[in-house]
């Protein structure tokens, strides 16, 4: 059995902006959150990555920093399920 993330195709993705009025800690764990609840929800490393690249646009949009996305799916993909 293998497993995926899904999204109703009713998904807005908006996410909390970057340079929003919260304290940054709440800012940077968004994308650290997200990704680790895709990392443990796809069963391959494959799928993790196909999910990653569409959230990066997502919180791209909102304006967070791509390096800074990178980095934390790349030290996500690290963790295990």
């Amino acid at each position: 059995m293998s497993t995926n993330l899904y999204a109703k195709p009713t998904a807005a993705h908006n996410y909390l902006h970057h340079l929003s009025y919260h304290v940054p800690y709440v800012i940077k764990s968004i994308p650290i959150s997200q990704f680790t609840r895709i990392r443990r929800i796809c069963s391959t490393i494959g799928d993790y990555w196909a999910n990653v690249e569409l959230f990066t646009k997502f919180f791209i949009k909102q304006g967070y920093d791509k390096a800074y996305i990178k980095r934390i799916a790349q030290e996500v993909s690290k963790k295990n399920r």
